[in-house]
C-alpha cells in the first residue's frame, strides 16, 4: 500500500479518490507521523454504522458516501 503526505492528498484528491473507488487502499501520513488509510467500504463495513440501536446514522448524508469510502486510522 502506498502512503502519501497530507499535502500530496490535498493536491491530488480527485485522482486518489478515483483509485480508492476502484478498490485500492491508499494511506496518508501527517507531519507528526500519524497515519490513516482510505479504503473502499463494503456492505459489512456499512452495516457497522447502520445496523444498531444507538441512534440513526445515514451514510448517504455524508459527502464521501456516494463512492462508499471509509477513512480508518492506523
Amino acid at each position: 500500500m502506498k502512503i502519501y503526505s497530507v499535502e500530496y492528498w490535498q493536491e491530488n484528491w480527485e485522482t486518489l479518490m478515483d483509485r480508492v473507488e476502484n478498490g485500492e487502499a491508499i494511506g496518508v501520513e501527517n507531519r507528526n507521523g500519524e497515519r490513516a488509510v482510505m479504503v473502499p467500504a463494503d456492505d459489512e463495513m456499512l452495516k457497522l454504522y447502520t445496523e444498531h440501536d444507538e441512534g440513526v446514522f445515514d451514510p448517504h448524508n455524508l459527502h464521501w458516501t456516494d463512492s462508499h469510502l471509509s477513512l480508518l486510522t492506523l
